[in-house]
């Protein structure tokens, strides 16, 4: 018998099931998914929850840790307080060149091109002619900013295999020389910005009456010279700037050095009426071509007839990072964009007005930055010459916005990523040897500038017929298969091109208030890479935790520029912290020479401008020359001059003024020695009392007349030229015992580098005096009387003659007419307005 399936009823597919029977069939599965659901959305809550924990609270204090466990402020970081009106260089000789010029009606830019040139001829080592700058202006009227780049360009000859068998030649000699741009860029920024009430001659001439005059070595001059002595020593162009004569070595620190070739290459700049012409397309373009390229270097003159300064009127702005404050700065090859960004992301972390205690006690606030930096520096990798690298000019407007600021700020932790997550894996070159200036005018425009030749020295190449020490910037291209010290491969974005500008660190900076307009900060610093991550740091802690300026300057810095990898530090970071930042994953290494140093003005709550000089960098100078044991600015000896003489007569116990003996005081008029026609008198004072005139010369052109007040001068007459130069001479009047107390006060300084020379002018001869006004009103009235009753034939007395005879009666043919009344009234007028004397009434 066939075998038959046998169905069970119950398992027909049309058996009807109840609702209770599917409910107890499925039970079980519905637990589990619901289960796993809700153990799945625990986890992600869980981690989040974790994370922003540990992006939003601070942990806990490292130790004890406060403001006293860190280094004081260093008291050679120079701060000072204005007004109106700033200049910051790290050469005080250089800032009061700009400060003049601001003085004569000048306006930022005006300023930052005078002050630049002459940081130019004293510290040749680190900028100068012959390399470039990139400039950073705010117009205040238009409340808009502008950007000059007039960074050094690849000669057309070279491309990026230029340096494949020798790969030394980009950093020394002849064919390390870019096309220098700091002239024509100069020029422009003067034509396009300058006020037009200071000609292009008087920015310029200061510094070439320094350098004729001879300045002291600066600190940081000497100690370069100091590392790079045996090559100056060999090279005869460096040898014949370098070595003082005196002692057949190089110049030490204080020594003073004239630099006459260079003196004289910026004295036909400034006179030639068009420097452009004459450096890139005349005598002088031809002087460098040929001395380059007989050296086997690449630059020709056609390079220096091709280069042009790139002016952009839409630089780049970050107007999302604080609801009051816009950062405007160049586009690449500036590194603007790297330092917004790292201010931008811990303004995220920190608002206005933070606890400043977390700067000395949190250790998550030094991680944070470091990360902040890793991030940061791993995007300049891929940064370049927009003219060349369109990729870069779309990165870096993606760096100024909110969103992309958003998007780096989600990947930060409390502890250090692995290295490919920062996102870049590329190295550029490390540029070096810079210097900054900052300037804010009265009427609120503003200059952020930073100029180089790249390396110490640049090339180690001095023009001997020019006296220019020309750049390295090749160097600061990435050369194909030429790895940096760590290991990381070169940036193809920034290859060599023929005109395309190398990557820089430069981030000349401008902050102001988009209400009101008022400029908050003009900021830049020199010294390469930490450029960014000290300008960052100086604007974190004065802007978000609302620090001095000075505070912030001096606060020793970490610095991480991605590749390598390892962070830097400074002296002075306290040893808890450093073990809290190793902790968190953080690779430290201790910096022992100079970091950047950082040039500010910041506008402070008050509306006076504060500027500081940073102490990394040192411009006071103690000179080791004999003649020379002092040097002091100007409104440094006016200083203390006010401040001797402050406390008024009780405060004159160690420069008492002998007593008056009876009949001492003011020279009295006898009969014989009235006042003359010019309404002073003859005398021969028989007391110290009298006055006496003493003739000043080498006088250094920032020199003020206040210079001299506190010895109560009668009358002070500082020379200039018709163009308003000075004549470095004055003449000073004031009494005897006064002039003896300057001319020993001053004996052995040197105002600026160059020492008073002082003369009494004969003290024992008659001087005239000046008498009281009741004796010039009467001798003016009588002048006045004698000229409306002169008849005709009547001769007047010459001015200052006696005894004049009177002369003889002359025939009537020879007569004078008559003058009318009028004629006479003309001519009185005509005398008043001559000796400009005050209206009288007879």
């Amino acid at each position: 018998m066939p075998a038959t399936l046998q169905v069970n009823p119950e398992d027909r597919a049309d058996t009807a099931l109840t609702v209770k029977d599917m409910r107890k069939k499925g039970q079980p599965w519905i637990i589990a998914v619901v289960a796993l659901t809700i153990l799945v959305l625990s986890a992600f809550l869980l981690f989040f929850v974790v994370r922003e924990f540990k992006r939003s609270g601070d942990t806990k204090d490292v130790g004890s840790l406060t403001e006293d466990d860190w280094p004081e402020p260093n008291h050679g970081s120079l701060l000072a307080r204005f007004k109106k009106a700033a200049v910051v260089a790290d050469n005080g000789l250089c800032a009061e060149v700009g400060r003049n010029i601001l003085l004569r009606g000048g306006n930022a830019v005006d300023a930052a091109i005078a002050t630049l040139t002459c940081v130019g001829g004293i510290n040749s080592h680190s900028c100068g002619i012959g390399g470039g700058f990139i400039m950073t202006l705010y117009d205040k009227a238009t409340k808009k900013c502008h950007s000059l780049d007039a960074r050094e360009t690849a000669p057309l000859a070279t491309n990026e295999n230029s340096y494949k068998d020798d790969p030394k030649a980009a950093f020394t000699g002849y064919k390390s020389i870019a096309v220098p741009g700091e002239v024509h860029g100069m020029w422009t920024a003067f034509k396009l910005y300058g006020s037009g009430r200071v000609a292009f001659q008087d920015l310029i001439m200061p510094t070439v009456h320094l350098l004729n005059a001879g300045y002291p070595v600066t600190p940081l001059m000497a100690k370069s010279l100091q590392r790079l002595r045996a090559e100056i020593l060999e090279s005869p162009s460096l040898r014949a700037q370098f070595v003082n004569p005196s002692t057949g070595d190089v110049y030490l620190e204080g020594e003073v050095m004239k630099n006459p070739k260079l003196a004289d290459t910026l004295k036909k700049l400034s006179t030639s009426g068009d420097p452009v012409k004459l450096f890139y397309k005349g005598e002088m373009a031809d002087q460098i071509a040929a001395e380059i390229s007989s050296n086997g270097g690449f630059l020709t003159k056609e390079d220096l007839e091709n280069y042009k300064t790139v002016v952009s009127q839409k630089p780049l702005i970050n107007d999302h990072f604080d609801d009051e404050l816009v950062m405007c700065g160049p586009p690449p090859s500036s590194s603007f964009a790297v330092t917004q960004l790292l201010v931008s992301l811990m303004k995220r972390y920190y608002g206005t007005g933070s606890d400043a205690n977390l700067i000395y006690s949190s250790d998550q606030f030094h991680h944070r930055f470091i990360e902040a930096q890793k991030f940061s520096f791993a995007k300049r990798t891929l940064l370049a010459d927009p003219a060349f690298v369109k990729e870069a000019e779309e990165l870096v407007a993606n760096m100024t916005k909110k969103e992309y600021t958003n998007e780096i700020f989600k990947k930060i932790t409390d502890h250090a990523l692995a290295d490919e997550e920062y996102g870049g894996h590329l190295a550029q070159p490390n540029d070096q040897g810079t210097t900054h200036v900052s300037v804010i005018d009265a009427d609120g425009n503003a200059v952020s500038l930073t100029s180089s030749i790249n390396n110490i020295f640049g090339s180690r190449q001095r023009s001997a017929s020019l006296g220019i020490i020309y750049n390295d910037q090749m160097d600061d291209f990435s050369l194909p298969g030429v790895k940096n010290f760590f290991g990381f491969e070169p940036s193809p974005a920034n290859f060599i091109r023929p005109g395309k500008r190398p990557m820089s660190s430069m981030s000349p900076m401008i902050i102001y208030n988009r209400h009101t307009g008022d400029v908050k900060m003009a900021i830049g610093a020199a010294g390469g890479s930490k450029i960014i991550s000290a300008v960052a740091q100086t604007i974190v802690q004065t802007l978000f935790f609302n620090q001095t300026l000075k505070e912030a300057v001096d606060t020793p810095r970490l610095h991480n520029q991605f590749t390598p990898i390892h962070t830097l530090y400074e002296a002075g970071v306290p040893e808890p912290m450093l073990e809290a930042l190793r902790a968190r994953g953080q690779n430290l290494t201790l910096w022992k020479t100079v970091f950047s140093t950082v040039q500010a003005i910041l506008r402070d709550t008050d509306g006076s401008l504060v500027a500081n000089s940073d102490h990394r960098r040192p411009v006071h100078i103690t000179s080791n020359v004999t003649k020379m044991n002092v040097d002091k600015s100007l409104d440094q000896l006016i200083a203390e001059n006010k401040k001797k003489n402050k406390a008024g007569r009780g405060a004159r116990k160690f420069n008492r003024r002998p007593k008056k003996q009876p009949g001492e005081g003011q020279a009295k008029f006898t009969n014989k020695q009235k006042p003359n026609r010019g309404g002073f008198a003859n005398v021969t004072p028989r007391t110290d009392n009298r006055f006496v005139k003493v003739n000043i010369g080498n006088l250094s052109y920032t020199v003020k007349t206040e210079l001299f007040a506190p010895y109560k001068p009668s009358k002070v007459n500082v020379h200039f030229d018709e163009t308003g130069r000075s004549l470095h001479t004055a003449d000073v009047v004031l009494h005897h015992r006064d002039a003896k107390r300057m001319v020993n006060d001053f004996r052995g300084i040197a105002l600026d580098g160059r020492e008073l020379k002082m003369l009494i002018v004969d003290d024992r001869a008659p001087v005239r005096v000046a008498p009281s006004i009741q004796q010039t009103l009467s001798a003016l009235k009588k002048q006045v009387q004698q000229i409306a009753k002169r008849s005709p034939g009547a001769v007047v007395k010459k001015r200052g003659k006696k005894n004049v005879q009177k002369q003889k009666k002359k025939p009537d043919s020879e007569k004078k007419q008559q003058k009318s009344k009028d004629e006479l009234d003309r001519e009185l007028e005509e005398y008043m307005r001559k000796h400009k004397h005050p209206a009288i009434t007879i």
